[in-house]
């Protein structure tokens, strides 16, 4: 299925355009009859697949809106009509509603768009059983709950996280560029250093001729990680076994 820009006149003669979702231009074109609408012009709009990112704050917004509409007795295919225009969203509303009214269920449609599998499951059952609107409670309160836990984890690690660091930039200043300023006292003495000292001073002249290289490797090293993490099976790996090792020590539950 394919976007389709068009311009065309009405009955009345007026010009229209805008964009109509189909597998052919024979479909559109019957779309279009449909609205009474004569096209003069009609292209197909070539989009550029990419993942969609869902992110916990707009899933909470499309659980919540979703979830109120059809509790309030309105039709799906209604409740995403009024939520198409939603500004910021990374939630491709506009495809999803055009796959429901072709007859295709919501959780096969988010399943198309790379949606979080815990979320289609949810719907998939809530369709099989007939509690849509209960489902979509679930994952807002899910969702969350994920996001309150999110907020208290980044704000306890936070401050340690900030004295690491300044704990790191603190000793690297030292060792690179106060420490062996005392290097030619301890020369000039003619005395054998302990060799923590002289290791200390090694270090020292070390970094200051190649610390540069040093930084350059650690941040390399830091964007590979962060890339190699943002891979779903990756980060699924680790994350099992964060949980393996979590539910065996109860400890580090703590």
């Amino acid at each position: 299925m394919s976007w389709y820009t068009y311009e065309g006149f009405t009955t009345d003669k007026k010009i229209v355009s805008g964009k109509v979702w189909g597998d052919s231009e024979e479909e559109v074109q019957a779309k279009l009859a449909y609205q009474s609408i004569t096209p003069i012009h009609l292209e197909c709009v070539v989009v550029k697949s990419r993942k969609q990112q869902w992110k916990a704050a707009h899933m909470i917004h499309f659980a919540y809106r979703l979830h109120m509409l059809l509790g309030a007795g309105i039709s799906l295919r209604k409740a995403l009509d009024m939520m198409v225009n939603t500004k910021g969203a990374t939630i491709p509303y506009g495809d999803i509603r055009e796959d429901v009214g072709r007859g295709m269920a919501l959780s096969k449609s988010l399943s198309k768009y790379q949606c979080p599998i815990i979320v289609t499951t949810i719907l998939q059952a809530g369709e099989a059983s007939g509690t849509l609107v209960e489902s979509l409670g679930m994952i807002q309160s899910m969702y969350e709950e994920e996001h309150r836990l999110r907020q208290q984890l980044v704000s306890a690690i936070t401050y340690p996280s900030f004295l690491v660091v300044l704990m790191i930039v603190f000793v690297g200043v030292a060792v690179g560029f106060i420490l062996p300023q005392f290097k030619s006292v301890f020369e000039s003495m003619q005395i054998e250093l302990p060799p923590l000292t002289a290791a200390l001073f090694a270090g020292g002249t070390w970094l200051q001729q190649k610390g540069v290289y040093l930084l350059i490797t650690l941040l390399v090293f830091g964007m590979v990680f962060w890339k190699s993490y943002e891979r779903e099976s990756v980060k699924f790996s680790v994350h099992r076994k964060v949980w393996l090792c979590m539910a065996q020590r109860e400890w580090l539950m703590a």
